[in-house]
């Protein structure tokens, strides 16, 4: 099949509300009718982008994934949105992970004494040179993860406009930073007009800790605070989603470089929406990636 066109970075959230304040990031922006989703195309800081919500779950993110992925050739997919955060783990609701293994939940085999992993059965879900891939999708082994850690060191951060900023004294480790203000570098982006959406940012949060580490992709998010102790002790993961692993795969098998960063809007295992932090998550998981649209150079 003919691709329709070259897209530097192709950004994927799984609902509209995730990715339609970056709508105001592109200039020359096209609209699309694409899957029933509304996908728009632009650019920014000299690049070409596309913008889309894939729906909510695997499936639908996986088939978004690859209808766009084999309509146009795409340099990157950054998959990003909100998350639940494991309270045993080292996020809170606010910061940002960025994923480096992308661990699966949800294939293998079930039994009584709970999940069996694709590995304990021997059946790889991918395969490449390197060999066999069971349950963890080491998302840190293309070269684009070295520039995105350069560019974006864990630690700790503050929005400054709708990009996030870090202390000039350079990077921290989570558990050795304290959430205390610093010295922090301006960060703008030329060409990226913040119009309408700038009051998305402005939410009065403060600071918030960029941690690196494994992400779960579940079918069906924790319900209960049990459920989520089970998880965190079963894969060791930092926070849960529901579609980061999916994109994972088909960016794989299409041989495309991905990042996977998310905005810790809850405890996982917490169903109480009201004291979800959805806007804040998402605003500061936004000024992460305008942050690496800034300093990663076009390739």
């Amino acid at each position: 099949m003919e691709k329709s066109g070259t897209i530097d970075i192709a950004v994927l959230g799984a609902v509209p509300q995730e990715v339609e304040p970056l709508y105001p990031w592109l200039t020359e922006a096209e609209e699309i009718e694409f899957l029933g989703e509304r996908v728009l195309q632009g650019n920014c800081a000299g690049r070409r982008m596309l913008i889309a919500a894939t729906g909510i779950g695997k499936v639908n993110a996986a088939v978004t994934a690859a209808v766009l992925l084999d309509r146009y050739r795409i340099a990157q997919v950054w998959n990003i949105g909100c998350s639940g955060a494991y309270s045993e783990g080292p996020l809170q609701v606010g910061d940002v992970l960025m994923t480096l293994d992308s661990v699966i939940a949800d294939e293998g085999v079930l039994t009584r004494n709970g999940p069996l992993s694709s590995e304990a059965i021997g059946i790889p879900i991918l395969t490449d040179r390197e060999g066999n891939i069971f349950d963890r999708i080491p998302l840190d082994r293309n070269a684009l993860y070295g520039r995105i850690m350069h560019a974006a060191p864990a630690g700790i951060y503050r929005i400054a406009g709708a990009c996030a900023t870090a202390p000039g004294s350079g990077p921290h480790s989570p558990e050795g930073s304290s959430r205390a203000g610093g010295v922090f570098e301006p960060c703008r982006v030329p060409g990226v007009a913040l119009r309408a959406e700038e009051a998305f940012y402005d939410t009065g949060a403060g600071d918030f800790s960029l941690v690196y580490g494994p992400s779960l992709t579940v079918s069906m998010a924790s319900g209960d605070a049990g459920t989520a102790a089970g998880r965190y002790s079963q894969f060791n993961a930092y926070a849960e989603n529901m579609e980061g692993s999916a994109v994972a795969q088909t960016c794989f098998r299409f041989g495309v470089s991905m990042l996977e960063c998310r905005g810790i809007s809850n405890a996982a295992g917490d169903r109480g929406k009201e004291r979800w932090e959805f806007r804040t998550s998402m605003a500061h998981c936004h000024g992460i990636v305008l942050r690496l649209i800034e300093r990663l150079r076009p390739d």
